[in-house]
């Protein structure tokens, strides 16, 4: 695993040395660990810390799984939004992969953040569900949403009204 300190460094050259933030730049820079429960608490702070000092935007994965929830719920005591809230994570400057697990109040404080997501699934066993979490986010407004599938774009797409009780509601 990379040291904390060496992490951040890198990530601050690589921005200082590559990030053009002009408009329609080709090349922009991001700091983007990988998911909040891969990383050190401290390193998701920093790095937020970090990338808004330096104005550029953030990225991780969040709410991947079921299971990334059950562990998030047990061992941290919260979902994984409330999580990724409290490092720092929320906000117009992030955008997050997947979001396919968000309960009711993780889709109002994305949508009230106005920030952005790419839900996304590898497999068609979670299609249906990808598809719902979409519809889901964009009913409430979540700001420049995208909504990317990756192959598995088949299921009919859900009522907006469907989307409540978060996630039980939603196909799997």
């Amino acid at each position: 695993m990379e040291d904390t300190d060496a992490a951040l460094a890198a990530t601050e050259e690589a921005v200082r040395r590559f990030h053009d933030p002009s408009p329609g730049a080709m090349v922009r820079v991001a700091a983007a660990p990988c998911s909040p429960f891969s990383v050190s608490p401290r390193l998701m702070r920093e790095t937020a810390d970090l990338a808004r000092g330096l104005g550029v935007r953030m990225h991780t994965h969040l709410a991947e799984t079921r299971e990334e929830v059950a562990y998030c719920r047990k061992a941290l005591g919260c979902t994984p939004a409330e999580y990724a809230e409290d490092l720092g994570w929320l906000g117009p400057d992030v955008w997050l992969a997947h979001c396919v697990h968000l309960d009711e109040a993780a889709v109002r404080r994305f949508a009230a953040g106005m920030f952005s997501a790419a839900v996304t699934a590898a497999d068609r066993s979670v299609s249906r569900s990808v598809m719902a979490a979409t519809n889901c986010l964009v009913s409430a407004s979540l700001g420049f949403f995208s909504a990317t599938c990756r192959n598995v774009c088949s299921a009919p797409a859900m009522r907006a009204d469907s989307c409540a009780p978060y996630p039980e509601n939603w196909p799997s």
